[in-house]
């Protein structure tokens, strides 16, 4: 495969973004190959995948807006936010729905947050969770978000509920959940999440796994053109070969 181009995989759970972006790569025949907007490990969805040429693209497609949908779990804290770390802390108190509706007009709009410890985020030159994983507390800051809209879907079960938020890049669903948690006098994290927008990449033109991996298709007929991706952007001229 030599020609440039993206595609949207619908990442799955359990493996990092790079690695998929490796497996693929390896897949199609790809000279090189990248990502865009990474996902962590126990996350699923939007993950644009730039093949060949293309990857000279990354630095210049910004995305104002991110979808995710999540399930937050009430009555547990982990250490990771997420369902991947051991259990930190714990509540007798799970939320109602129309406690948690009352709270959520204080998570709209521009908003201060502060990333979660178990992040990318790089203080003197060593990522957060570096810090963290070696019993270090890493000095983080607040910085300003945007989280656009927030809305309570549904009721999953006793202890969870089900969230949709589309917000600006560098905000951290672990930490909005967790924030909404201590609002209400509680703790949570988060237990599934998954990423259906991304900025123009949506989950409704993405790819599974499975699919790539079989080849059971025409690369063309997924491959979105550079020119389609950046269309009247002046980047257009850095995937010149």
């Amino acid at each position: 495969m030599n020609q440039p181009g993206i595609i949207i995989l619908d990442k799955p759970v359990g493996k990092s973004s790079a690695f998929i972006t490796r497996i693929i790569g390896r897949k199609v025949g790809a000279k090189k190959v990248g990502h865009l907007g990474t996902l962590d490990p126990f996350a699923t969805g939007v993950l644009p995948i730039a093949f060949n040429s293309a990857t000279k693209l990354i630095p210049y497609i910004k995305s104002e807006q991110k979808t995710y949908i999540f399930e937050v779990f009430f009555g547990e804290k982990r250490e990771t936010g997420d369902i991947t770390g051991n259990i930190i802390e714990t509540s007798d108190f799970c939320p109602s729905k129309e406690e948690i509706l009352s709270v959520l007009q204080y998570f709209t709009g521009n908003i201060l947050q502060i990333p979660h410890r178990f992040s990318a985020v790089k203080i003197n030159g060593k990522k957060a969770y570096e810090i963290a994983r070696t019993g270090g507390q890493p000095n983080l800051k607040e910085r300003p978000i945007t989280i656009f809209s927030l809305n309570l879907l549904n009721q999953a079960s006793v202890n969870s509920y089900v969230f949709e938020a589309t917000v600006s890049p560098g905000t951290y669903i672990r930490t909005l959940a967790e924030d909404i948690a201590n609002k209400l006098g509680s703790v949570a994290y988060v237990k599934n999440l998954r990423r259906i927008q991304d900025g123009q990449f949506s989950i409704h033109k993405a790819v599974t796994m499975e699919l790539l991996e079989n080849l059971s298709f025409c690369i063309d007929d997924i491959l979105q053109t550079p020119e389609f991706v950046l269309e009247n952007s002046p980047a257009n001229s850095c995937v010149s070969e």
